[in-house]
């Protein structure tokens, strides 16, 4: 018997090189090192068995190379904290520029993810589109509509204003663009419209657009 091949001996291999050398000790008298050479098994290896509780191979842990150390999370998310509104992307190679920490964008996503910083200020309560103030009066509120409409051989922009409460239009207008100046040159004209009335706090909501097509 002779081993080739020492990173893997099986259990029942060790035991037998153990039981040799016990017997070639009490038979012939021959010392541990002389019956190891014969058996090409270091001294050190043979005393590493018999130290052992047992004989057979124990796993070792998985090693992780490019595992995150502790103090490298901790630097991920104390940069993550001052630069709120930076993705987790861009956030990875500033912290590669400034020496802060080595890392893949995929460890940052994780590490950040893990420490419920990842979009943190995109999140927002479902929206269950009900509207939580019920005008009483009207010129409460006040809805906006905005359809795409086709007059005279081309498109317009029809913005309209619409009382919440009484459905009334209060003001309509057809806009080659739409644009914020236009709208609120609008939204002035629909004010001035309403001076005989009590406007008091009103609010103005966007509530849906559309296409039509009207012929003339």
């Amino acid at each position: 018997m002779r081993l080739e091949d020492l990173s893997r001996v099986p259990a029942e291999s060790k035991a037998a090189v153990m039981l040799i050398v016990a017997h070639t000790r009490r038979r012939s008298g021959w010392p541990a090192h002389r019956t190891l050479a014969a058996l090409g098994v270091p001294r050190s290896v043979y005393y590493a068995w018999k130290g052992r509780e047992s004989l057979h191979d124990r796993p070792g842990a998985p090693c992780r190379v490019y595992e995150v150390l502790p103090e490298e999370r901790a630097a991920i998310c104390e940069f993550a904290l001052l630069q709120p509104k930076i993705g987790y992307r861009k956030l990875t190679w500033m912290m590669v520029d400034a020496g802060i920490a080595c890392v893949g964008e995929s460890a940052v996503y994780r590490v950040l993810s893990e420490a419920d910083l990842l979009s943190r200020w995109k999140r927002s309560e479902p929206s269950t589109g009900d509207y939580h103030f019920r005008p009483t009066a009207p010129n409460q509120q006040w809805h906006t509509d905005v359809m795409y409409v086709w007059v005279a051989a081309r498109f317009y922009f029809l913005l309209s204003f619409v009382d919440a409460y009484s459905r009334y239009i209060v003001h309509h207008k057809l806009l080659l663009a739409l644009d914020g100046k236009s709208v609120a040159i609008e939204l002035q004209a629909a004010l001035e419209a309403t001076q005989g009335a009590t406007l008091g706090w009103c609010t103005i909501m966007v509530v849906s657009s559309s296409i039509a097509m009207w012929r003339r």
